[in-house]
C-alpha cells in the first residue's frame, strides 16, 4: 500500500468532514495488510500471481475471499469497507456492514458516517428508496 494511497483516503475523509473515521479506515487497511504480509508464501493464494508481493489489489481479492469463508471476519469486512471508501465505490462499502450493525448497533453511527461521506463525496442526494439508506433501514 502506498503512502499516496493512504494519504487519498484521509484527505478525502478529511474533505468530506470525517477525519477520524478515515483513520479507523486507514488502520483497517494496515490490519488488512498485516494479514496478508503474514499469509506464508507458499500458501495457495499466492499461485498464480505474477509475485507474492502484497498489494492493494491482492488485498482486495484476499480480504473479499477471507469474508465469503468467514462471514464473522470483521478484520476482513473493515478492510473491504476501508477499500470501498478509497476507491470511491458507490455504497462505500455500506453494503458489507449488515452482519456488524446486527451483531453491534453503534455500528450504525458508522454507517451514517459513510453514506454521508459518499453523498458529500459524490454530490448523491439520498432518498428513501436508495438502496443505500435501505441497506442501514434493514437493520
Amino acid at each position: 500500500m502506498s503512502q499516496n494511497e493512504v494519504d487519498a483516503l484521509r484527505r478525502s475523509g478529511y474533505d468530506t468532514g470525517h477525519p477520524e473515521f478515515a483513520e479507523l479506515m486507514v488502520r483497517a487497511l494496515k490490519d488488512g495488510l498485516r494479514v496478508l504480509e503474514a499469509l506464508p508464501r507458499d500458501d495457495v493464494f499466492w499461485h498464480g500471481w505474477a509475485n507474492d508481493h502484497a498489494t492493494i489489489y491482492k488485498l482486495d481479492v484476499f480480504t473479499a475471499e477471507r469474508l465469503k469463508r468467514d462471514p464473522s471476519d470483521r478484520t476482513a469486512r473493515w478492510t473491504l469497507v476501508a477499500l470501498a471508501l478509497a476507491h470511491g465505490a458507490n455504497d462505500g462499502g455500506l453494503s458489507l456492514l449488515g452482519p456488524d450493525i446486527a451483531a453491534d448497533p453503534t455500528v450504525v453511527a458508522d454507517a451514517f458516517v459513510i453514506a454521508d461521506w459518499v453523498g458529500k463525496g459524490s454530490g448523491k442526494i439520498f432518498v428513501a428508496e436508495d438502496p443505500l439508506l435501505s441497506a442501514v433501514g434493514s437493520y
